[in-house]
Formats: structure tokens, sequence, C-alpha cells
């Protein structure tokens, strides 16, 4: 949880510095959220979209940045296709090789500046140590 807290963090200072409203969610290694943030202003849609898009990044085991809009999820997992959403804007958290975490973002007014606000909230995480 707190280092889910941090990480929402380092989104928010971002958001807040470059003067975007965004709504960002932790997902742990389940797919559950265990820590999310609405900004007020941002769009009504905007963090259902985040969740679906760190789900996305658990699923596939990559940032979404990374991924073709076609592209099938693995084989071996158990997927709830109506939450996938391939669209920038979600990093996995990896510590020791192991995915532990994803962090969505979404309501920039490009998958660009979502997928930076995902780099701040992972970047907090080194700036705390």
């Amino acid at each position: 949880m707190e280092t889910a807290k941090r990480m929402l963090d380092g989104v928010q200072a971002y958001a807040e510095r470059i003067g975007l409203t965004i709504a960002a969610v932790v997902l742990d290694r389940g797919g559950k959220s265990v820590a999310s943030m609405v900004m007020p202003g941002a769009e009504h849609s905007a963090a259902a979209r985040a969740d679906r898009k760190a789900y996305t990044s658990l699923i596939f085991r990559l940032g979404t940045n990374q991924l073709k809009a076609d592209q099938e999820p693995p084989a071996d997992e158990d997927v709830v296709p109506a939450r996938l959403l391939i669209e920038q804007g979600a990093l996995p958290l990896v510590e020791l090789g192991e995915i532990v975490a994803a962090i969505g973002v979404a309501g920039s007014p490009s998958t660009e500046q979502d997928h930076l606000a995902c780099q701040a909230g992972l970047g907090a995480l080194s700036e705390a140590h």
C-alpha cells in the first residue's frame, strides 16, 4: 500500500506540474485495486480506463506502450476480455524479475501524456530510496 501511494503521489505531482487532470489506479498482481486517485475535473470515465490499462499491462506483462492494437493476450492467462484496453498509459512494477503490480493512468489529452505520468509514478519509487 505504501508503494502504491508513493506511485500515485508521483503521478499527481507530474500532473499538477504540467496542468493535467487525470485518474490513476494501482493494481496488485491479481488485478485488484490497491490504490487509486481521481483529480478534480478529470473525465468521468478516466478511472475506469486507468483500471483497464493497468489490467492490460498485468495480463501482457508489458507496458501498454509496447502493445499492438490487435495483440492477443498470452494463452496461459485467465483473461477478462472486456477489461482489456490496449492504449498507452500503463506500466508494470517489477521486483526481482516478477511483476508485482501495475499502474494505469487515463484522462490526459493524449495517451503519450498518460504514459509519461505512469513513468513519473514509477520514478517516485526510486526517488524515495
